[in-house]
């Protein structure tokens, strides 16, 4: 009763049942990362989730200061090294900006995220 049904052009079309639970799971793994789920109706719903900084520009500086400071020996090097991890960890810790994301799915079980908009934390 819940097996998928077949489309002419052999893609398979998942029952309602099927896509709801793969539409849950997925809203669920958004909530998992701190998101939140505004509103939801059918197959579509608007989740705010907080935006992930990208941490490899700040490591691969501070690698960089630490490096300079070993084969040059000049301390302005490490405090470099340490200025960028300090301003990457604040930026990571106060979690500044969120996005919302419209999550929908089709008949083919595929959930799409389409970004709505970015908005600061209060």
């Amino acid at each position: 009763m819940s097996e998928p049904m077949e489309m002419d052009d052999d893609q398979t079309v998942l029952t309602d049942e099927a896509r709801r639970s793969k539409f849950v799971l997925h809203l669920a793994q958004l909530v998992h990362r701190g998101g939140t789920v505004e509103e939801q109706h059918a197959a579509r719903a608007v989740v705010v989730v907080p935006e992930r900084p990208s941490y490899l520009p700040a490591i691969l500086l501070a690698t960089a200061g630490v490096a300079f400071f070993l084969t040059v020996g000049g301390v302005v090097f490490l405090l470099a090294a340490g200025a960028a991890l300090v301003g990457w960890h604040r930026k990571l810790v106060a979690g500044v900006a969120q996005v919302r994301l419209l999550v929908r799915i089709d008949e083919l079980g595929r959930v799409s995220e389409m970004e709505l908009g970015r908005s600061q934390a209060a």
